[in-house]
C-alpha cells in the first residue's frame, strides 16, 4: 500500500509542475501580446499624426 501513495504524490506533483509551467508560459505569452499591441497603438498614434 505504501507504493501507491508514493505513486499517487508523485502524480500530484507532476501535475502541479505542468499546471505552475503553464501558467508561466501564458504569463509570458500575455506579456509578448500586450507589448505588441503598445508597440502596434504608438505605430497606429505615428500614422494618424502624420500628414
Amino acid at each position: 500500500m505504501r507504493w501507491l501513495g508514493l505513486v499517487l504524490c508523485l502524480l500530484w506533483l507532476g501535475w502541479r509542475l505542468q499546471s505552475l509551467w503553464q501558467g508561466i508560459q501564458r504569463w509570458g505569452r500575455r506579456d509578448a501580446l500586450s507589448h505588441a499591441f503598445h508597440l502596434e497603438l504608438q505605430r497606429r498614434r505615428l500614422v494618424s499624426i502624420g500628414p
